[in-house]
C-alpha cells in the first residue's frame, strides 16, 4: 500500500508500505505497527488534484506547488502530525490508477473504512 512519508523538513513522499505492516499484531496486543490517517476530502477539479503519478515522480519545482490539490494534501499532512503520525493515505495521490489490482484493493477497502 502507498502512503505519504510525513517530514518535517522536506515535503511528503510516496512510500510502499507492506500490508502485513497495517494489520494489528497480535504478538504486541493488537497494535498495528505503522499507523497512518486516513483522509476523507472533497474532490478539486481534475487538473489541480495531485495524482499518483505526480507525486511518484516529485521534483523541485513541483508544478502543481500552488494548486488547490496540492495546498490540501500539505494541509492534510499538518493535521497528521499535529496528531503524532509520520503517514497519511489520500485517495487521490496514494492509489496507482495504472494498476487495475490496486484500484480495485482501494475501492475495496475505502469500502470498508468509511462504512
Amino acid at each position: 500500500m502507498w502512503l505519504l512519508k510525513l517530514s518535517s523538513s522536506t515535503s511528503p513522499t510516496l512510500v510502499s508500505i507492506p500490508e502485513h505492516d497495517l494489520e494489528p499484531d497480535d504478538e504486541h496486543g493488537g497494535i498495528v505497527r505503522v499507523q497512518y490517517a486516513i483522509v476523507s476530502h472533497r474532490w478539486e477539479a481534475d487538473d489541480e488534484e495531485v495524482t499518483f503519478d505526480e507525486m511518484h515522480s516529485f521534483s523541485h519545482p513541483f508544478s502543481k506547488a500552488n494548486s488547490p490539490g496540492y495546498r490540501k494534501i500539505l494541509k492534510c499532512c499538518e493535521l497528521a502530525k499535529s496528531s503524532n503520525l509520520q503517514y497519511l493515505w489520500i485517495d487521490t495521490c496514494c492509489i496507482d490508477k495504472r494498476s487495475s489490482a490496486e484500484l480495485q484493493e482501494a475501492i475495496n477497502s475505502m469500502f470498508h473504512w468509511f462504512v
